[in-house]
């Protein structure tokens, strides 16, 4: 009996490292780029990850005029493509965003996703301002 515990405990001891190594749910906002300017009145937002998960995301407008500003979002919403490890949704009726010395503005989309799996999750912020030609 003494046996068969110390050899549970040592398949414990090796196995949970095993159990434990996984980094959790990594994502990434390929588009738009952070900083980017969009060029029309809708963008795609576009996310991998790297397990299957369920993204949603919230959109938001800030503005910013010497000291003061303001701003806010909106409550998440899922994204009309997600569950598996590619995750897309359409953006659409942005304005025009004014970018001078006294005045900027700038859309934000922050994103969430959970690992459908282990549940694991994680955040991405990204930032751009809408410039039509």
């Amino acid at each position: 009996m003494g046996k068969l515990i110390l050899f549970l405990a040592v398949i414990g001891l090796v196995l949970l490292p095993l159990a434990m190594a996984g980094d959790g749910l990594k994502m990434r906002i390929n588009n738009p780029v952070n900083g980017s300017v969009v060029t029309e009145d809708h963008v795609l937002l576009d996310v991998s990850t790297n397990a299957n998960a369920i993204c949603m995301y919230s959109q938001g407008f800030i503005w910013r005029q010497g000291q003061g500003g303001g701003g806010g979002g909106s409550r998440y919403y899922k994204m009309s493509v997600t569950g598996k490890i590619h995750h897309l949704q359409l953006i659409e009726k942005l304005e025009e965003t004014i970018n001078n010395q006294v005045r900027q503005e700038y859309y934000f989309l922050d994103v969430k996703c959970v690992d459908k799996l282990s549940g694991d999750q994680a955040r991405a912020r990204t930032e751009f301002t809408v410039d039509f030609p």
